[in-house]
């Protein structure tokens, strides 16, 4: 008869309480920020200053969920395919050091390479026995058609074997099934620097009685990742087989406010290669939203983007602007989602190094000391290839550690002059002042180390400005009498302005100076506007701010 599978979802356990009003000057990133409590959850479901708070903190499924029935079978999974060496063909196999090596760069090379395959079986049997049987795996380029019989993959496959006389027993355990060589293989490159080429492997269990048998399979690219401290720039320098790359990227939260579409690879695929022809090649998964699903990870594959993926920890909930330092509540927990994740993305060739957290600080307390050496502790285990950092930024000053954080300093995120993104530090002094030098009115010509990596930004971890939306999205959610309501010129505080548009997270186009960047293409030149002077039209003024803000990021990209 047919079975009913009844699953209860329930909202976090520390769910929070946002900030009720739109416009106020209480700091009201993740509410009152006890949603930091509840451990690996995407904080900014409490609200944020660009995001209004998800009532239901989106409470349910959103992620995949599977339904495994192994009593009396064997269940592979988690195939694991860690890059070992590789070698350029033609050339010794005695000259080369996989960790020192600069792999040439052009989509004709071919290499052979070197990798460790592991797979985790699961038996379980009311006989409280053990099974004899065999491995077989296949090493093919990437096809989506998986379920192929050994005959069709053997005819393909760029590597293969099997392994006989293999016991598995009452529990899980992870099995190592060689060092194996992949010839002619091609090294995967971000988009900015070469193709995208991706291999599959597919490991069989057969019991040699035939009884039991199962598949798993998983994709790969074959490329290295390290990082240095930069020359120059003396922050996080990234290198993907051997060559530094220049990262000009941007940060990802989620594809949507409500993870509707957290399970489409179509819409990713979508939306990471419009990041790509905007000349993104990597991005920034901030440590206030979630870590990305496999959906995520197989698009930025395909695109070649380089993904920086943070756990989820913020300055704002977790101790340093508010909240504890010992948040979240349950270390062991959260941890040991970290090592699921781990796990579950360490294949994907587009993910290039881990961060702790948001803007954490300082590393000694956030993340909490037993927290952060168990995440390094789970990337040597379970990963052993990929960066880390504690934090994104830290703080400015001589104690900055390029080792524990990318930068010292972050941002600014409003209307900036054109010529002032392309300074050393855009929109900041230069060098940078720490809050308390710029309290007692310190002179950057007082600093004696101007050049000290905690006096500049060497990594810019995120940087925004203005936001507007098209005339058409606001005339979904603003009423007419609230579009006639748009704001005057000059204005700098949301209390000057609709609660309706405040709702929405309005943001200002007035710089310190007094000039409305709006309000200039009709009143030019304007500075010092009052809140008496209004563009014409709700037309006219989101014309000018779409453009205004055109100018704004096309400075910034430069």
């Amino acid at each position: 008869s047919p079975s009913t599978l009844e699953i209860l979802v329930l909202p976090p356990p520390f769910a929070g309480t946002p900030c009720k009003e739109a416009c106020t000057t209480r700091d009201c990133q993740g509410g009152d920020h006890n949603i930091a409590k509840s451990g690996a959850i995407m904080q900014c479901t409490a609200g944020w200053d660009w995001i209004s708070p998800t009532p239901d903190r989106n409470t349910g499924i959103w992620d995949e969920v599977e339904i495994q029935w192994t009593l009396g079978d064997v269940k592979l999974h988690d195939v694991w395919v860690k890059v070992s060496n590789i070698v350029v063909e033609n050339e010794s196999e005695n000259d080369i050091d996989e960790t020192t090596t600069t792999l040439p760069l052009g989509d004709d090379v071919r290499v052979s390479v070197w990798i460790d395959l592991t797979v985790t079986a699961t038996y379980h049997d009311s006989s409280n026995r053990s099974i004899d049987g065999s491995y077989s795996y296949w090493i093919t380029p990437y096809s989506s058609h998986l379920q192929q019989s050994p005959e069709l993959l053997e005819s393909s496959a760029l590597a293969s074997g099997t392994i006989y006389n293999v016991t598995i027993d009452q529990h899980a355990a992870d099995y190592h099934l060689g060092n194996i060589r992949i010839p002619k293989a091609k090294l995967w490159w971000p988009h900015t620097h070469g193709d995208q080429p991706l291999y599959t492997v597919q490991v069989l269990y057969r019991s040699s009685d035939n009884a039991y048998e199962s598949r798993a399979d998983t994709t790969f690219g074959v490329r290295t990742v390290s990082s240095e401290t930069g020359a120059a720039s003396k922050s996080f320098t990234l290198k993907i087989n051997g060559h530094p790359i220049f990262l000009a990227g941007g940060n990802w939260i989620t594809t949507d406010q409500f993870l509707r579409f957290s399970n489409s690879y179509q819409r990713y695929y979508n939306e990471l290669t419009l990041m790509a022809n905007a000349g993104f090649n990597s991005i920034r998964v901030w440590g206030g939203g979630i870590t990305e699903t496999r959906q995520f990870y197989q698009a930025a594959d395909e695109v070649g983007m380089l993904i920086y993926q943070e756990f989820w920890m913020t300055g704002d909930n977790n101790g340093r602007f508010a909240g504890d330092y010992d948040w979240p509540k349950d270390h062991g927990s959260y941890t040991r989602n970290v090592r699921d994740v781990i796990r579950k993305l360490r294949n994907h060739p587009s993910l290039a190094f881990f961060g702790g957290g948001n803007e954490l600080y300082p590393t000694s307390k956030s993340p909490p000391r037993d927290v952060d050496e168990q995440i390094r502790m789970y990337i040597g285990v379970y990963d052993g290839t990929r960066p880390y950092v504690s934090s994104s930024v830290t703080e400015v000053g001589d104690s900055f550690d390029p080792f524990d954080s990318l930068a010292p300093k972050d941002g600014p995120y409003g209307i900036q002059r054109e010529e002032d993104f392309f300074d050393r530090n855009p929109g900041f002094t230069s060098p940078l002042l720490s809050l308390d030098e710029l309290a007692r009115n310190v002179s950057i010509h007082d600093v004696k180390n101007k050049n000290a990596p905690g006096r500049n930004i060497g990594f810019q971890a995120e940087i925004g400005s203005v936001s507007h939306p098209e005339l058409e999205s606001l005339r979904r959610f603003l009423s007419s009498d609230a579009l006639e309501s748009f704001p005057s010129c000059g204005v700098t505080s949301c209390f000057q302005v609709d609660q309706k548009w405040n709702n929405l997270k309005w943001i200002t186009f007035t710089e310190q100076s007094g000039l409305d960047r709006i309000c200039q293409f009709q009143y030019p030149p304007v500075s010092n506007l009052t809140i008496d002077t209004r563009m014409d039209s709700i037309e006219d003024y989101s014309w000018a701010a779409q453009f205004a803000q055109y100018i704004q990021y096309n400075a910034l990209v430069q």
